[in-house]
Parts: C-alpha cells; sequence; structure tokens
C-alpha cells in the first residue's frame, strides 16, 4: 500500500489503458454544490464536459458547523438526484454505451482541512528503508493529527473522517529521494498532507455514490489539493516554485502556502464573499442578494451610495475585519515557515475578483509589514487572479468549449490529469 503513494509521489507506474473514461465530479464548495459529468481521453488534450449544474445555499450561521453542514447536505442530495436524471439522460445522447467508471468529489473549507505533518527518523548507524518502516512513520503521522484536533471544538476526532493522504515529500540524509525502498541513511524525513473532512460531508457521498453509481471508483480530497494539481499546467506557474495560493468561497478564506514546488502550510477561515455580504445586508437593511449584485461588480462597493454615515462606519469595520482575519491568517503562516513568496495566486468567482483583488492586496500588505522581522520576502507582492488570468483569455480549456465556472474546470483537470498520468500535487 506504501509502496502505491511512493510511486503516485513520483509519477511511477503510469496507467495505459486505451479507453475512454466518464467521471462524475461533485464540489462541495462553503456555500453550493456542483455535480458534472465529464469525459476524458488519454490521448486528448483536454477533457470534455458532458453535463454540469450548480446548486447555490444559503448558511445562515457559519459558526456553528453542525447547523451549516444541513444546507449543504440538503444541496448535495439534490443536485445528484439533478445529475441522476438530467445529466444521465445528456450523457445517453451523446454515447448509450457509456458507462461512469469513477466518481471525483472535492471538498472546500470548512467542511475539509489540510493537515501536514513531519516524521523524522534517526539513528547513529545506517539504517534500511523499507515499506515496514515507512508505514509505521505513516501511523505516527496519522496519531499527530488527532492529537493535534483533539482539541478543536469543530475537528472533534469523533467528527472527522480522514478521506486522502498524500506524501509530499521524502529525504534521506537530507537529499530527496525517488525510490527509498533498499536504500540506506541516518536521517529519513517523511512530509504527508492528509485531507480531514466531516464525516456527514464524506459518508453522504459515500452512501449517495453507493446507490446510484455502484462499482465506481470514488476519490475524495480537498479542493485547494486539485487546485494546485491543476495548475502545474498552467503557464501563469512558469519560473514559480515558491508561491501563495488562495481559495475564496461563499463562506470561508483558505490560505495555503507552497515551497519549492511543495506545500507547507494550509489553513483558512470561516469567512467569504456571502459572509461579507450578509453583514452589509444587515447594516444597510437591503436584501441580501442586492448586496451579492454589487460584490460581484467592477463596482463592489456602489451600494455605499446610498447609506448614511452611520451606516458608512459600520460598512467600513465590515471590510477591515475581513482584511485583519486574513493577514492574520497569513502572519501565522509566515512565522511558522519563515518566508513570504512574493507571487500570490488567488482563486475566487470570476465575478468577485475586482472586489478581492483590493481585499488580498491589503491583507498581504498588512501582513508583511507586520512580520518584516520573521520572513525572507521579495519587494512587494505579486496578486494573479486565477479566474481572470486562465478564464479571462477565453483559451479553449475543454474540448467542449469554455465556462464561467472555474471551480468546474479545476475539477475536470484534476479528473482529467490525475485519471491518466497518475501524476498528483508535486513534480
Amino acid at each position: 500500500m506504501f509502496a502505491k503513494k511512493i510511486n503516485k509521489l513520483f509519477n511511477f507506474n503510469h496507467k495505459n489503458y486505451d479507453y475512454d473514461s466518464y467521471g462524475v465530479l461533485i464540489d462541495v464548495g462553503s456555500g453550493s454544490v456542483m455535480t458534472a459529468i465529464v469525459h476524458s481521453n488519454k490521448n486528448n488534450k483536454n477533457p470534455e464536459i458532458i453535463w454540469h449544474n450548480r446548486i447555490m445555499t444559503t448558511v445562515k450561521n457559519i459558526d456553528s458547523l453542525q447547523e451549516s453542514l444541513r444546507p449543504i447536505s440538503v444541496a448535495l442530495f439534490t443536485s445528484l438526484l439533478n445529475l441522476d436524471s438530467q445529466g444521465r439522460k445528456t450523457l445517453v445522447q451523446i454515447n448509450k454505451k457509456a458507462k461512469i467508471t469513477d466518481l471525483y468529489c472535492t471538498i472546500s473549507a470548512p467542511w475539509s482541512k489540510i493537515v501536514i505533518k513531519d516524521i523524522r527518523y534517526e539513528r547513529e548507524k545506517p539504517f534500511l528503508i523499507t515499506e515496514t518502516l515507512l508505514e509505521n512513520l505513516e501511523h505516527k503521522a496519522e496519531m499527530k493529527i488527532k492529537d493535534s484536533l483533539q482539541n478543536d471544538k469543530n475537528w472533534k476526532v469523533t467528527n472527522l473522517d480522514l478521506v486522502d493522504q498524500n506524501i509530499i515529500k521524502l529525504t534521506a540524509n537530507g537529499y530527496n529521494v525517488k525510490n527509498p525502498f533498499g536504500q540506506r541513511a541516518k536521517h529519513l524525513n517523511l512530509s504527508q498532507a492528509n485531507i480531514v473532512v466531516h464525516k456527514k460531508i464524506s459518508n453522504k457521498v459515500r452512501e449517495l455514490q453507493e446507490k446510484m453509481f455502484p462499482g465506481a471508483n470514488l476519490k475524495m480530497t480537498s479542493f485547494t489539493f486539485a487546485f494546485l494539481n491543476s495548475l502545474k499546467t498552467e503557464p501563469l506557474l512558469k519560473n514559480k516554485d515558491s508561491y501563495w495560493l488562495l481559495d475564496i468561497t461563499r463562506e470561508a478564506t483558505e490560505v495555503g502556502l507552497i515551497k519549492q514546488g511543495v506545500l507547507m502550510c494550509d489553513d483558512f477561515i470561516s469567512f467569504g464573499q456571502l459572509s461579507l455580504a450578509r453583514e452589509v445586508s444587515f447594516v444597510t437593511k437591503r436584501p441580501i442578494h442586492e448586496i451579492l449584485s454589487f460584490l460581484n461588480s467592477n463596482n463592489p462597493y456602489g451600494f455605499t451610495e446610498k447609506a448614511n454615515k452611520k451606516q458608512k462606519a459600520e460598512i467600513e469595520k465590515i471590510f477591515s475585519s475581513y482584511i485583519e482575519k486574513t493577514s492574520d491568517l497569513i502572519q501565522n503562516i509566515i512565522k511558522e515557515n519563515e518566508i513570504s513568496p512574493k507571487n500570490v495566486i488567488f482563486h475566487t468567482d470570476f465575478q468577485s475578483e475586482t472586489l478581492f483583488y483590493q481585499l488580498i492586496n491589503e491583507a498581504f500588505d498588512k501582513a508583511n509589514k507586520n512580520t518584516k522581522e520573521d520572513k525572507t520576502i521579495e519587494d512587494g507582492i505579486n496578486l494573479i487572479p486565477f479566474s481572470h488570468t486562465v478564464l479571462g483569455q477565453k483559451r479553449r480549456l475543454t474540448s467542449s468549449g469554455t465556462y464561467s465556472d472555474s471551480a468546474l474546470i479545476v475539477c475536470s483537470w484534476f479528473f482529467h490529469t490525475n485519471l491518466w498520468n497518475n501524476k498528483i500535487f508535486i513534480e
């Protein structure tokens, strides 16, 4: 089992299937659920999106994960029902013999969490690296995860499900090793990224998979990992081996730090686009959908034109609070890793990138000023909006055309590249 993870890490044992594959994609966001049917052929450069649908939902109390999970679970069930009826019908019209063989599910914060643990093994005399030794180190990493989450009220061990594990770095005597088995070393370091998901989400996905797609191969992971994998094929990463990676959803902002191609740290705050709109709506007494329409425009603060002096002051506090929370999160990561790369790639809805370009820029400026003695950093930052940079170029990202749902593109590319190339997360 461990040997398979090593193969996946270093791109060994590629699949050599000669047939097409049809898969179901599920993207569980913080305030929405997307489902899609995708066709992939290893000889084609691009995947083909057969059918897709996204259901938005309103989370009333993001501070209580148990309460906020209910509308997401309902949206997940409804979205898969739509896929079972509408999606299957579309697939049959295209290919009557097509069969769903794989189901890929990506899950965003705050329903998922990436926990990275490092395990160091040392001996005075050289020791033999075996699969049994690495499995023991992996078990120690799992114990560390449970210990770190034990005191978190939202991540009690009884509520979590470890759905995916990936070795992201393996060194022997300080050097990266491709095939460690049979080698001897005095020092062995293993870094493992572990995807933890709330059981209500993972159990619901498994239940629906068994009912609707029995026999299909199921893979669950974090959206951030799928995002990181999809970036491997993007020119925007050229000459950038260290960078920040942000994913801003309706109810969360997730921040990851990549150093020399390896995900070093990842964390999030339970506050996003809809969270901002909800608080502004409360202050201005205007419908939340009306506030969202402004936030999703090139004039995101247009709603302040009708606000009085007191309301404007409260609105300023709301956005300042978001900048402060995001900056604090970034600062914690900087202090832990003593580095802050210049390049920042952030992903959010295409329509809301104008707003978050400014907010994220201010958050990084604040974080870098407050930690200038704690890290290595180049002057300034290079902020790269993923949706405008990639989708704005109107390139044919899939064989079936272009799409405005950037998360759909990320998930379809993750399915396509992972399925055939067996190439995940790291070079």
